[in-house]
């Protein structure tokens, strides 16, 4: 959130309130504008108890094309990825989304070698519902 033009961090009810109205406003309409700062402040909320809503408004930015390129930029992606290392199965889906994306119009592929997340990527080829991600991904 951005009060004055600087970013605060919000925690708690408050944070979850606002990022399902940022998710719902996102479903009726245009997304506001964001720029690299807040996505920053999004990625953050990661490794909060809100990390379901935030997910979800990346993916929804992922798929902007203004959005993409900044989106590698501000270091969301080693955020993102994190959570195919984890046992957190209901977060698996919508982050092999946002990879998928991502792979496909923005220069993710060298942040995935970089960060060597290949082979990781390589054992949900064994999960029907993931490989088709994985197999754009890798692409």
């Amino acid at each position: 959130m951005k009060i004055n033009g600087n970013i605060i961090f919000v925690t708690g009810e408050i944070a979850r309130s606002n990022a399902n109205q940022l998710s719902a406003v996102s479903c009726r309409s245009k997304m506001p504008p964001f720029d690299e700062d807040e996505i920053y402040v999004l990625a953050s909320y990661l490794e909060s108890e809100i990390t379901g809503e935030a997910l979800a408004i990346i993916e929804i930015l992922s798929c902007q094309s203004k959005y993409q390129s900044m989106m590698v930029a501000s270091g969301v992606l080693p955020s993102i990825l994190k959570f195919l290392d984890t046992q957190y199965r209901e977060f698996h889906s919508i982050v092999m989304k946002i990879l998928c994306t991502l792979s496909c119009n923005a220069d993710v592929g060298y942040h995935i070698v970089y960060l060597d997340f290949i082979p990781k990527l390589v054992t949900f080829l064994g999960d029907h519902n993931q490989a088709r991600f994985c197999i754009k991904i890798i692409r």
